[in-house]
């Protein structure tokens, strides 16, 4: 096994069984602007998350073998929100310059779209996931707000009109089996209906609507759908109260070992889950939250979550 994929993997572990996570929940029950995630650790410890940077202090992303360095919207949209947070509970200039920062390289890219630039697991660049839409119709729709400038809320729309497009049409919008719509992380792989990824676009879709920019309802309509989806099949991303990273509803999933969370994905999808299920009024979701980070607190359900992933890792690699 090559020496990342240990050092990962020696991570894991260590998270399971102490219960710490590499990711924190923001004060968002008292401070509604505040994004739901609070990544502002990171912005004390730049040179692990968002370094190296550009000439303007922007962090990039050095992709293995040489293959160069690339801007990726998810580490941009970390860095915005961290900084954003920060901002709103200190009030400091610097943060407000940094998520600027971050929100105009959102507010410069053509059609709304936010591309990841390089190959992963069969998917040729540039391709679309709705974790960089939803987390960039977070930041666009702060800036909006901040600022009162339209043309973020104008690009804001046009990000979101990705995940309310067919993939078929090059968009991020599938169905579950029940037919109901499912926001994708990873198109047209074998990773389909993965969760955390569509709770970070959901998260988008609120703010688009709770800043009054979805004029026509349009993406109301998306999100509630995609709610009764998630809560109509909500078993399918759970083995008891731990929660999986794959959508276990398919044949082909029968024979294949399930794919428990690391601590980290369990957390991050328990805070998701939380915030949504307090902002569209959906006990469902509310209640899994709940149950997700009372598992986070088990001893017995880590180890046993750890047992199930490391078989996981055994027969599929360290992909996710």
């Amino acid at each position: 096994m090559p020496r990342k994929e240990l050092q990962l993997l020696w991570r894991d572990i260590r998270f399971m069984l102490t219960g710490d996570a590499d990711v924190a929940e923001a004060d968002w029950r008292d401070d509604a602007r505040l994004y739901p995630l609070d990544w502002g650790y990171q912005l004390d410890r730049p040179a692990d998350y968002f370094s190296p940077c550009d000439e303007t202090g922007l962090p990039m992303r050095e992709l293995p073998a040489g293959l160069g360095t690339v801007y990726l919207p998810s580490r941009i949209a970390g860095f915005a929100c961290g900084n954003w947070n920060r901002f709103c509970t200190t009030g400091e200039t610097r943060y407000r310059e940094g998520f600027m920062l971050a929100a105009n390289w959102f507010a410069r890219q053509e059609r709304g779209a936010f591309y990841q630039s390089f190959d992963l697991i069969g998917i040729k660049a540039p391709w679309l996931t709705c974790i960089n839409q939803g987390e960039g119709v977070s930041v666009l729709v702060r800036a909006a707000r901040e600022t009162g400038e339209a043309h973020y809320g104008e690009q804001a729309l046009r990000a979101a009109g990705w995940l309310d497009l067919p993939m078929a049409e090059g968009g991020l919008k599938d169905h579950l089996p029940s037919g109901k719509p499912f926001l994708e992380e990873y198109p047209g792989t074998i990773y389909r209906h993965v969760l955390n990824g569509c709770l970070y676009a959901l998260v988008g879709l609120w703010d688009l609507v709770d800043a009054g920019l979805d004029e026509d309802g349009r993406y109301a309509r998306l999100l509630n759908g995609v709610a009764d989806g998630i809560e109509a099949e909500l078993a399918a991303w759970q083995v008891g109260d731990w929660t999986t990273y794959s959508y276990r509803g398919y044949e082909m999933d029968a024979a294949t070992p399930a794919n428990p969370n690391t601590m980290t994905y369990q957390a991050l999808q328990s805070i998701l889950m939380s915030f949504l299920g307090a902002k569209l009024n959906r006990p469902v979701l509310a209640d899994a939250g709940r149950r997700w980070r009372r598992a986070q607190y088990s001893f017995f359900r880590r180890t046993g979550a750890l047992a199930g992933k490391i078989r996981y890792r055994l027969s599929h690699g360290y992909h996710v």
